[in-house]
């Protein structure tokens, strides 16, 4: 079994301690619902409906454990040495599927429009500057004919969505930033190569003939 550097060892435990934990609260959440119905029939509403509130309590910390464990995986997918942690990995080759590569080309192509919507959070600017790299970008995720790294779909997310660190949402952020991550993500898309042709089995025997 490899062994992981002190750090990823950490993140590693705090990843199953995560998994833990949501499926406790996911249990009791379950068990606290289904404890309603006998209560409501059996004993008076009241009881019925504070075990009902503890149950939708269970299920909003269960829901708030399942977005910081997302979060988590997706901070680890961006390092490649944190791929050697089986849950990493796992959600590194989820974002690299056909459907979700699509998904995240169709938020590229959306930048346009949705930068001109009033009240967007996207920095029009930056948008309509760096377009047609957004765009090529959106184009070879797409393409069947590119292979993605996994750290580049999660790094693609990450300029999706994260309002902080992106410099699409942040003003704070230099205009070279953005540049940087559309460069660093595509570094990782790489055209395939060719596969020759297999001759077919009567010309193969002719020419031994």
């Amino acid at each position: 079994m490899t062994r992981l550097h002190p750090q990823l060892e950490i993140a590693s435990r705090q990843l199953d301690d995560d998994r833990r934990s949501l499926r406790a609260r996911s249990l009791l959440a379950v068990l606290a619902a289904l404890a309603c119905i006998p209560l409501a029939f059996l004993l008076s509403p009241r009881p019925a409906l504070v075990v009902g509130v503890a149950a939708g309590c269970e299920a909003v910390l269960a829901g708030c454990s399942v977005a910081r464990r997302r979060m988590h995986l997706r901070r680890l997918a961006l390092d490649p040495d944190a791929y050697a942690i089986d849950d990493v990995r796992r959600y590194g080759v989820s974002m690299i599927k056909p459907a979700r590569r699509a998904a995240l080309a169709r938020s590229l192509l959306r930048l346009g429009a949705d930068a001109a919507a009033p009240h967007t959070l996207l920095l029009r600017d930056r948008v309509a500057e760096f377009g047609p790299d957004l765009d090529a970008l959106a184009r070879e995720l797409e393409s069947p004919e590119f292979d993605v790294e996994p750290t580049s779909a999660v790094a693609c997310c990450e300029l999706l969505t994260n309002g902080v660190e992106s410099a699409l949402y942040n003003p704070d952020l230099p205009d070279d930033d953005l540049a940087v991550a559309i460069h660093h993500i595509r570094a990782g898309i790489r055209r395939r190569e060719p596969t020759a042709a297999r001759p077919a089995s009567g010309s193969v025997e002719r020419t031994a003939a």
